[in-house]
């Protein structure tokens, strides 16, 4: 390391602030002569510090309302939803979304189900966030329960509902000083199954 100020000896500085994570360092770095080597001089360094790391916020669930067939679906730390795409015919065949996890990397679900329908993509703002989720579920002849229909309501305005609604209604109650982070639920290879939310 080379100094090139000039101070007394011993010194101190002062640590405030860097940037990243350590956006809110404080502390202090002591600076003592150690020796005279060749090529200069060797200097110790203490350094004193703190940081108060934000702790990680929680994450609380809601739902899955449908069915109890195929496989469990999950978003993974979920914090900001992007984007949704939806794919309908009758019933909700498939649903993906890309979301911003808390650690602030972009993800994306992976498809839903995979039958074929209609899809339509939904693209939130910058400012943009979800609020509500309701919908209708439905039994089929098969005897399967599976996701009928989906509505989303942001602060800016409302998208769906997405397939029919002629089932039974299900609403995902968000509290006023949260916001719908992720998604789970359950889907088999040609259809939406359950679906629930994750609130931060």
């Amino acid at each position: 390391m080379g100094l090139s100020a000039t101070f007394e000896q011993p010194s101190e500085w002062s640590i405030t602030g860097g940037t990243g994570d350590l956006a809110m360092a404080r502390g202090v770095v002591k600076v003592k002569f150690h020796e005279v080597v060749k090529d200069g001089d060797t200097w110790e360094l203490s350094f004193h510090g703190f940081c108060n790391m934000q702790s990680l916020p929680t994450l609380t669930k809601a739902g899955p309302w449908g069915g109890h067939g195929g496989s469990g679906t999950d978003s993974e730390q979920p914090w900001r939803i992007e984007s949704m795409t939806i794919v309908h015919e009758g019933t909700i065949a498939k649903f993906s979304c890309t979301y911003v996890d808390l650690s602030g990397k972009r993800r994306t679900t992976g498809s839903w189900g995979g039958g074929n329908g209609i899809p339509t993509k939904v693209q939130l703002g910058p400012r943009e966030i979800l609020k509500a989720v309701s919908g209708t579920h439905i039994s089929l002849n098969s005897g399967q329960t599976v996701i009928e229909s989906l509505k989303f309501v942001t602060n800016e305005g409302m998208y769906g509902p997405f397939g029919r609604t002629t089932g039974t209604p299900f609403n995902a109650h968000v509290p006023e000083d949260q916001s719908i982070a992720g998604f789970f639920g359950r889907a088999d290879d040609t259809q939406l199954i359950a679906f629930g939310i994750y609130m931060v």
